[in-house]
């Protein structure tokens, strides 16, 4: 049991390290698309921000990760957490707080 609240510090940790790519970048594409008049609607610009976060957001994130913190990867390896189960949990972290999102989004739309 110690050994996987240790694992799950470390997934955690993995997780709000991508956050830190993923959110800025999706508001950033948004904010541009709506300058270009992309959207006039406030719900479908909120929409592409809740549902950009985990396809672009996640995207942007492993790219990152992947050619400027490669070197990062051997730290969660000590933690006998692998790449693969890494990026698994973050995809699945992801989509969840996307759900989470967009019921929050829909109930907000609804009591306006």
């Amino acid at each position: 049991m110690k050994h996987l609240k240790k694992k799950l510090r470390f997934y955690s940790l993995f997780l709000l390290t991508t956050l830190y790519q993923s959110i800025p970048t999706t508001f950033v594409i948004a904010v541009l698309l709506v300058i270009a008049g992309g959207w006039n609607d406030l719900q479908e610009t909120i929409g592409f921000i809740i549902l950009g976060f985990p396809t672009l957001g996640l995207a942007i994130a492993f790219f990152y990760k992947e050619q400027m913190r490669q070197n990062e990867y051997p730290f969660y390896y000590n933690a006998t957490c692998g790449k693969t189960g890494l990026w698994v949990f973050t995809s699945i972290c992801y989509v969840i707080i996307a759900i989470v999102l967009t019921q929050i989004n829909k109930l907000i739309w609804v009591l306006i």
